[in-house]
């Protein structure tokens, strides 16, 4: 059902980018058009010993495997050793960028969004938990605002996300003229990054949109725009899920 179709990536450039490697085994004609890169931000030593240190802080938590690479990279370079804390995160994705840093998550969300993470947190922290968020520097406080009146939580940024220019034009052409299956955003700075540099060349409404989870179609709808496919559950099977049914609803 996916073999011929033709999906736009806006996903970051990545070596390791299953979700584009799972759809072109199927058949599918992908164009990547990164549309963000993420950068590591470098968190100060006496900050990293201060909130690894297991009287201050007994949970961590992390939302993306970004997260879990860019925060062990700094530890292993700090020489820093990680204590025996226990550790949530979003989805399988992220678990298992986690179980190849030598650690085993012991809470997972299989639903990738920050408000059923935090309601999983929320059922098993008591008053004297102490939590480290690790996160992207666009990332929301939902989840901290959700826990501070339960449990002592802090946060630590350890990357970021900067917008790129779309270089490819034909790209764009292909947008404008409907030559294209699907274009997939996958995070809402990914979105609100293409509509920066797109909106003003497209009609945004007319694009027909695959996302990978309630964040981003959340970002979609303030802007009025309904996915035509949303990944449920998020990640590459969800989606992978979700774009059979939608290609055999719309052939049928």
């Amino acid at each position: 059902m996916l073999e011929g179709k033709t999906i736009i990536s806006t996903r970051p450039i990545s070596s390791d980018d299953q979700i584009g490697i799972a759809l072109e085994a199927l058949g599918v004609h992908v164009i990547h058009c990164p549309v963000i890169e993420i950068q590591p931000v470098q968190v100060p030593l006496e900050i990293l010993y201060e909130v690894l240190n297991a009287a201050n802080h007994n949970w961590l938590v992390f939302t993306s495997s970004n997260g879990v690479d860019h925060f062990f990279n700094q530890i292993e370079k700090s020489g820093i050793k990680i204590q025996s804390f226990k550790i949530a995160v979003f989805g399988n994705r992220t678990a298992e960028a986690l179980a190849s840093r030598g650690h085993e998550a012991n809470l997972i969300n299989a639903e990738n969004s920050s408000a059923d993470l935090l309601k999983d947190l929320l059922a098993v922290l008591g008053p004297a938990d102490r939590v480290l968020l690790i996160l992207g520097r666009q990332a929301s406080d939902l989840i901290m605002q959700g826990l501070k009146n339960k449990v002592q939580v802090d946060r630590i940024d350890v990357y970021e996300t900067l917008s790129l220019a779309i270089k490819n034009k034909e790209i764009v052409d292909l947008l404008e003229n409907g030559r294209y299956d699907l274009i997939l955003f996958t995070s809402p700075t990914g979105y609100r990054s293409f509509k920066q540099q797109a909106g003003p060349l497209l009609d945004l409404d007319k694009l027909k949109i695959a996302c990978l989870g309630p964040t981003t179609q959340k970002e979609l709808l303030l802007d009025g725009l309904r996915p035509n496919v949303m990944a449920k559950p998020s990640g590459k099977n969800g989606l992978i899920k979700e774009l059979e049914e939608y290609f055999e609803r719309i052939h049928n």
